[in-house]
């Protein structure tokens, strides 16, 4: 069941404009999931609802900030 599910959800493709930026703002998770003392699931989540916005969207570094703590507030509900 579990499998059926999984495969129903969007892939990430590796196409986004900031790929670069990636591995910047996963560490910004990783640290402030760290110090809220998130489980790593939502971290997890966090970081894929990240790659799955940025794979769609062309936006500024500064907004990635904005998107980056928006993903971990979605994910640590």
């Amino acid at each position: 069941m579990l499998v059926i599910s999984e495969l129903k959800l969007p892939a990430y493709r590796a196409h986004s404009p900031q790929i670069g930026m990636r591995r910047y703002f996963a560490d910004l998770l990783a640290i402030l999931s760290n110090r809220y003392q998130l489980c790593p699931t939502a971290r997890h989540l966090a970081v894929y609802l990240l790659d799955l916005f940025m794979d769609h969207y062309d936006v500024a570094v500064k907004q990635l900030y904005v998107i980056s703590l928006s993903c971990l507030l979605l994910a640590s509900k």
